[in-house]
């Protein structure tokens, strides 16, 4: 694809698109990932083209605030998330950023 319109020769070396779970920002992590697989699941027919034609992942990144009380936050990937990654053929790529409690 162009990166310019002005300028059709000049290509993207890269390309992608990208979407979110459209919850609250700060619901869990299961509940993003639960509302993503809702997303995929009830559209896999248009998925399964895209993820045989195209590199496709998971890219998640986790916040974790530390000395504010809370315990460690945990995430379960069970059977459901694995029959979609294999299905898909999708990689799932985790971030994870410590950072520091900013209430103090």
């Amino acid at each position: 694809q162009a990166i310019n319109p002005k300028f059709p020769t000049k290509k993207a070396d890269r390309n992608g698109w990208r979407f979110g779970s459209s919850i609250d920002k700060h619901s869990t992590f299961d509940e993003h990932m639960d509302k993503m697989l809702e997303i995929i699941e009830q559209k896999i027919d248009l998925f399964e083209p895209l993820c045989d034609k195209y590199y496709c992942e998971f890219s998640c990144a986790l916040f974790i605030r530390y000395d504010n009380g809370e315990s460690t936050p945990w995430l379960h990937l069970n059977s459901r998330y694995n029959k979609v990654l294999k299905l898909l053929n999708i990689e799932f790529d985790l971030d994870i950023y410590c950072l520091p409690n900013t209430n103090t």
